[in-house]
C-alpha cells in the first residue's frame, strides 16, 4: 500500500495495538554467537529468540511507511469491518491473542542485546523488499490479499460518517484471507479450505498446495 501510494490503511483495532514479537536475521546470528562464546552459561538451557524491542502492529506500519517515504494513515476500524486486514493478523481477527516473548533470560546469561535495533531492522527490511519485490502473482497468492481499494474505500467514507450499517453491508468482490500460512482450524475466507484438507495429500510445487490423494490409492 505505501508502494501504490495509498492514504491509508485499514487495521482492526486490536491488531493494530498489538504487539508483534519477531527477530531480525542479524540479531538472531548473534543469539547464536552468544550461546557459542559462553558454552558454560548456554550448556543445557533453552532461550527465546527475539529483538529487545516489540513494536505494535500499528508501530510496524508507521515505520515501514516512514522509511520508504511515505505518508500512511492507520485506521483503527472494528474487527467486523477489518477484513482488509486479515493477511497481516494471519488468523481469524475476532479470535486473537496478544502476546509478547522475552528474550531476558539471554541477556541476564549470555549479555546478549540488539546489533540492529528493532526499528533500523524493520526499516531496513522494508526498502529491501521495496527494491526486490517478490512476484506480484504469487505474493498476492500467498498473501491472500485482494488489494481491493474500491471496497476499502467505500467501507472508509461509511466508517467516517459514523454509518456502519453501510460499512457492514459493505461486499468485497473477491474476500481476503488469512494467508496461505493461516494456522486456524476454520475456513480461510480466501479459499474456503481448512487446515485438514490443506495439508493432505502430495505437494504440487506448480500449483503452490497439496494435493488430494485418491481414496482409491
Amino acid at each position: 500500500r505505501c508502494l501504490d501510494k495509498r492514504p491509508y490503511i485499514l487495521i482492526s483495532q486490536f491488531l493494530s495495538r498489538a504487539p508483534r514479537s519477531v527477530c531480525y536475521g542479524a540479531n538472531g546470528a548473534e543469539f547464536v554467537l552468544k550461546a557459542i562464546d559462553n558454552p558454560e552459561a548456554s550448556k543445557g538451557e533453552i532461550f527465546l529468540v527475539c529483538d529487545d524491542d516489540h513494536p505494535t502492529n500499528g508501530q510496524w506500519i508507521k515505520i515501514i511507511a516512514n522509511s520508504l517515504g511515505h505518508d500512511l494513515e492507520v485506521i483503527e476500524v472494528p474487527d467486523e469491518l477489518a477484513a482488509a486486514s486479515r493477511p497481516l493478523a494471519k488468523e481469524d481477527i475476532t479470535k486473537l491473542n496478544a502476546y509478547m516473548m522475552s528474550n531476558a533470560k539471554a541477556q541476564r546469561l549470555l549479555g546478549y542485546t540488539d546489533p540492529v535495533p528493532a526499528i533500523d531492522a524493520i526499516a531496513e527490511t522494508a526498502r529491501w523488499l521495496a527494491k526486490h519485490p517478490p512476484n506480484h502473482e504469487l505474493m498476492k497468492t500467498m498473501l491472500q490479499d485482494p488489494f481491493e481499494y474500491e471496497t476499502e474505500d467505500m467501507i472508509v467514507e461509511a466508517y467516517r460518517k459514523g454509518d456502519l450499517k453501510s460499512a457492514r453491508e459493505i461486499k468485497w468482490k473477491t474476500q481476503p484471507g488469512y494467508g496461505y500460512f493461516y494456522y486456524g482450524n476454520n475456513l480461510n475466507p480466501a479459499d474456503s479450505r481448512t487446515q485438514d484438507e490443506k495439508h493432505s495429500g502430495e505437494y504440487d510445487p506448480t500449483k503452490v498446495r497439496r494435493i488430494k490423494q485418491s481414496s482409491k490409492l
